[in-house]
């Protein structure tokens, strides 16, 4: 089983950090907001306000504190993690090529999991990478500082046989 773990920048976790802050103060707000508007139309709008920005300000928060990429093949699969979510999983049966290259943040449009036209991308900052084409036409970049390593998993995968097992998550 291959495994790499990459941390993201310390100002991503700083950015994390200031969301759940934002996120803190505006809710207390809010809030009290809710518990004088409660019975009117506006207390409605201010209890799905306060669900929005639990939603979008808290996984901004989560993400940014988190802050880490998780790149692990095993069980006959790819799996690609931005903590804390998972991002895709390729089997590598349907991987038809894999090869090594270099990536940009300004070529991916930034870091993290980047959806192109082209390609997907799970990265932090540019460099050396692996390119795995899959039989669908899809291309993912994925930024590693032990591409051999990634590839030979991949390889030796393919070449044990390892069936995926179905997923649990």
């Amino acid at each position: 089983m291959f495994v790499e773990r990459q941390t993201g920048p310390v100002w991503l976790r700083v950015l994390g950090g200031v969301a759940a802050a934002i996120l803190v103060v505006a809710a207390i707000g809010l809030v009290e907001g809710i518990g004088r508007a409660w019975g009117s139309p506006s207390g409605g709008v201010l209890v799905a306000g306060l669900v929005a920005l639990v939603v979008i300000v808290g996984l901004a928060a989560v993400t940014g504190m988190a802050n880490r990429i998780t790149v692990t093949v095993g069980d006959g699969r790819v799996v690609g993690r931005l903590a804390p979510f998972r991002v895709f999983t390729i089997a590598v049966d349907d991987i038809v090529g894999v090869e090594q290259t270099e990536i940009t943040t300004a070529g991916a449009g930034g870091i993290g999991y980047r959806m192109r036209p082209a390609a997907r991308f799970l990265l932090f900052d540019t460099g050396t990478a692996v390119r795995l084409e899959t039989r669908q036409g899809r291309s993912y970049c994925l930024r590693s500082d032990r591409g051999p390593d990634l590839a030979e998993a991949i390889a030796e995968t393919r070449r044990s046989g390892q069936a995926p097992r179905p997923s649990s998550t």
